[in-house]
């Protein structure tokens, strides 16, 4: 937990303060075991998780003492740029909890494959709950992770639908992600990301 928490601070620290934390609690039960995480608690590790690094982010010694986390007064240098710490996203999938999760501790959610219809029914509801968790609703950001066949993307409709649902952002990833040069695959994403600024 210490070890992420400098890792992340330092990488938001030298990105001038763009670094966005993305986060998941895991399908994989070999995974988690590998991890040191008990499969029928990682909900509970990871909300631990991540109040423990705010603490340690945003205090000049921090502790903690949950049921998972522990560790006693530490300081933790460098602190991030971004005041409270980076945005820490949620990739949960399953709206049937992600969306109380994602209200009661999270600052963002960026589940795979969302419809624009589905992101329309599930942001209003993550946004009420948020209130109801004494959370400013207008905090949270709302992203989706969209798998393409290739490097078109979206129509230029389903950008525009998204945004109006309340998504800011796409996150493309292009079937041939998995076997081709990274860096020409962003540069073939460029015709994308500048039709999408324009909507």
């Amino acid at each position: 937990m210490i070890q992420t928490a400098k890792a992340v601070a330092s990488l938001d620290l030298y990105s001038g303060g763009r670094f966005i934390f993305g986060v998941g609690a895991g399908w994989f039960p070999e995974e988690a075991a590998i991890m040191g995480v008990d499969f029928k608690r990682r909900w509970l590790h990871l909300r631990e998780s991540i109040e423990a690094l705010r603490e340690l982010w945003t205090k000049d010694e921090a502790s903690y003492d949950g049921e998972i986390i522990k560790f006693p007064p530490v300081k933790l240098y460098p602190k991030p740029l971004q005041k409270n710490g980076p945005p820490i996203i949620l990739g949960a999938h399953d709206p049937k909890h992600a969306l109380r999760r994602v209200a009661r501790y999270a600052d963002g959610w960026c589940p795979g494959g969302l419809t624009p219809e589905k992101a329309r029914e599930c942001i209003p509801q993550i946004r009420a709950m948020a209130r109801e968790y004494g959370r400013d609703p207008d905090q949270l950001e709302f992203s989706v992770l969209q798998m393409a066949a290739d490097t078109t993307g979206p129509s230029d409709d389903t950008l525009a639908q998204y945004r109006d649902a309340g998504v800011t952002r796409v996150v493309v990833l292009p079937g041939a992600s998995a076997e081709t040069d990274g860096v020409g695959l962003v540069r073939e994403l460029a015709p994308l990301a500048a039709r999408a600024a324009k909507l």
